[in-house]
Parts: C-alpha cells; sequence; structure tokens
C-alpha cells in the first residue's frame, strides 16, 4: 500500500491507536457497527478533509469527547505525515508539520475512491449526488477543475447568504448580486462543460465494463444538466 501508519484520536467510535497499513493486502474484519466503515473513513479524511458520507466535522468526534485527530504516515515517493484535528468544531490541516491553506494539496500526496452500497444513490438519488460523484472523479486528476469548483461553491455560498438576509430583511442592497451572479454564471458554465467532456469519456470505458460484466452491449452514459 501507499499508506504506512495511521493513528486515531477520539474518531468516531475507534479506539485510539496507531494501525501499520504496511502489508500488500489489509482487511477488515468485525461485526456490524465496531468502525470498518469509520476506519476506511478515517483514511479517506485524510485524502479529502471530508467524510464520504457527507458528515459534518463536528460528528466525527467521539460522542464524549470535543476534539478528534487523524495522522497518517504515506510512503509514496517522499515520506509524507498528514494531520488533520478538529478541536472545538475548527479543523486545521497540517502536512509534514506546515499548515495547511488549501487543502487541494492533499490529492497529490494521496487520493482514494470509495465503493460502497450507498452507490446506488448516484444512479436513483439527487441530481447533487451525481454532481459530486463526477466532481470527486475530476477533482483528483485536473487542479484547475478543482479550483474552479472551489471558486464557484465560495460565491453559491456567498449569493445565498445575501439573498437569505435581504428575505430576512438584515439586508437591503441587491448591488453585489450584480458583482456575484455574473461570476456564478461564468464558473457554472465551466463546470458544466467539463462534466460533460469527462462523461464522455467515462461513457466509453463504462460501456466496455459493462458488457464484461453484464454481457450487454450498448451501454452509455448521458449528462443532461
Amino acid at each position: 500500500m501507499l499508506l504506512s501508519t495511521i493513528r486515531t484520536v477520539n474518531f468516531r467510535n475507534l479506539i485510539d491507536g496507531e494501525t501499520n497499513l504496511l502489508a500488500k493486502d489489509v482487511f477488515l474484519v468485525g461485526k456490524n457497527g465496531q468502525g470498518k466503515s469509520n476506519f476506511l473513513e478515517s483514511i479517506y479524511f485524510c485524502s479529502y478533509a471530508s467524510s464520504f458520507r457527507g458528515s459534518k466535522d463536528t460528528e466525527l468526534v467521539c460522542k464524549t469527547k470535543k476534539n478528534c485527530s487523524v495522522i497518517l504516515n504515506t510512503k509514496k515517493n517522499i515520506e509524507s505525515i498528514i494531520n488533520i484535528k478538529v478541536e472545538n468544531s475548527k479543523k486545521t490541516i497540517a502536512i509534514d508539520d506546515k499548515k495547511l491553506v488549501d487543502r487541494k494539496t492533499l490529492l497529490s500526496i494521496i487520493s482514494c475512491i470509495v465503493f460502497c452500497p450507498e452507490d446506488i444513490e448516484f444512479i436513483n438519488g439527487t441530481p447533487e449526488k451525481r454532481r459530486w460523484f463526477f466532481d470527486q472523479n475530476i477533482c483528483i486528476h485536473d487542479d484547475m477543475y478543482l479550483d474552479c469548483l472551489q471558486k464557484y461553491r465560495k460565491i453559491l455560498k456567498t449569493r445565498n447568504l445575501i439573498l437569505k438576509e435581504i428575505k430576512e430583511g438584515k439586508n437591503k442592497k441587491t448591488d453585489i448580486l450584480e458583482i456575484l451572479d455574473p461570476q456564478m454564471v461564468e464558473y457554472g458554465i465551466k463546470l458544466s462543460k467539463k462534466r460533460k467532456d469527462e462523461i464522455l469519456s467515462f461513457s466509453s470505458v463504462f460501456e466496455y465494463y459493462y458488457k464484461e460484466v453484464a454481457d450487454i452491449s450498448g451501454i452509455n452514459i448521458l449528462y443532461q444538466p
């Protein structure tokens, strides 16, 4: 594996301690609710600084504690130590004891994809789930897309906050919306185009493997924004 060790403290229901991952294959064995998924979540947390379950950072902390941390040692090319802490609802990320401002750097060190039963939601779930799936995969190999996505989300968050304040009567100035709207549209169009191109590429690969598994040809994926 590309991982050496992982140490968790107050993370979900996991017992505090360090786990050695230096093996070709690693198996997690246990009954339901013993923490197998939580252990995988701790590794994912070090790749994206977020949960694949969509949980808030505070929900990762053991119920009887206030803080949690995950320290991951990698051995890809140059060894790195990723340290992510959630203390009093605030998250801090450090690589080799240097505080990280932009978490996209994590993807250059360790990138991972999770396969789980909830993946069926990509098919029958909300459009947001499908966008999340492709956003995650594109971000792994396209830094420019990640930059665009971060800017879009930041503008959208600010815009929604202003609209909420206007609705509640706390803010009567709509001038800033005239600035934010064109920016949101610009980044939104870029994201939509990139997703369309990515899905066309993904579809050709998907068709081949789907035929190998199900013996059904002519299956493809279309993007309908």
